[in-house]
């Protein structure tokens, strides 16, 4: 938050100042889930469509809490946590009906992150002392999607082993942006490995989800269906095809 907070011109060097005057210091996520935000300068609910006080002097409270947290609990179908991010999106892509969300291009994860100036461990008290509701809000969503997960672990725990290998194949030490060679090759090399492993049933996961992605279908259509057709069952086959006509179907 403070090196965002400097990011966007912000001046962090009064911390006190800046906790207490800063929105988002003050549980920014529970009170846009519980639709309080800023107009003109006010705090103002946007459920009720009326204004509140001046924004500096609005102080989340626990009837705050109380709609962010009905909210989550009644209104949201996926989640997409960070810590588990290629599963939030495979339940979010079957919640929501989407083709698969994923970059053919970028990497999708640093393996190594580094903060270049670490902020102090009283800083990050101080911060999640202002913002236990927040803290709160987090963990119902996490537990949410693991209830999620849970339940729907035995549908897509194919797919979800599938994205982890894509993820895998598109990573490129040392850089975050991939050439289409580099990612084509990326995933030659992968598939080659399943198939010498004997993981034809992976491989055609993984295919299906890459047929499915638009991305995928501009850039590396042929070379899919080529691989799917030197190891698919006729029926195998048509459910490939079947993605590649409707990348919405799951």
């Amino acid at each position: 938050m403070l090196s965002g907070a400097n990011a966007w011109g912000g001046d962090a060097t009064e911390r006190a100042k800046w906790l207490q005057d800063y929105w988002e210091s003050d549980n920014g996520i529970t009170k846009r889930l519980a639709g309080i935000g800023v107009l003109d300068g006010s705090a103002h609910d946007f459920v009720a469509d009326q204004p509140l006080c001046p924004a500096s002097e609005f102080k989340t409270t626990e009837e705050t809490f109380k709609r962010a947290k009905d909210h989550v609990l009644n209104d949201i179908d996926a989640f997409i946590i960070q810590e588990f991010y290629s599963d939030s999106l495979v339940l979010a892509e079957r919640k929501v009906g989407l083709p698969p969300m994923f970059s053919f291009l970028k990497a999708h994860f640093n393996p190594s992150p580094a903060v270049a100036d670490p902020v102090p461990d009283e800083v990050l008290d101080e911060i999640e002392a202002w913002n236990v509701f927040d803290k709160q809000i987090y963990d119902l969503a996490v537990g949410r999607f693991k209830e999620q997960a849970e339940e729907a672990a035995l549908e897509i725990q194919t797919t979800m082993e599938a994205r982890r290998i894509i993820d895998d194949m598109l990573h490129i030490s040392g850089g975050n942006v991939l050439t289409v060679e580099q990612a084509g090759a990326g995933i030659g090399n992968g598939i080659n490995d399943l198939l010498a492993a004997g993981k034809k049933d992976t491989v055609l996961e993984i295919l299906r989800i890459m047929i499915r992605h638009p991305a995928g279908q501009a850039l590396f259509l042929d070379s899919l269906l080529q691989v799917a057709e030197s190891i698919a069952t006729p029926a195998e086959m048509e459910i490939i095809r079947d993605a590649q006509e409707d990348p919405y179907s799951l």
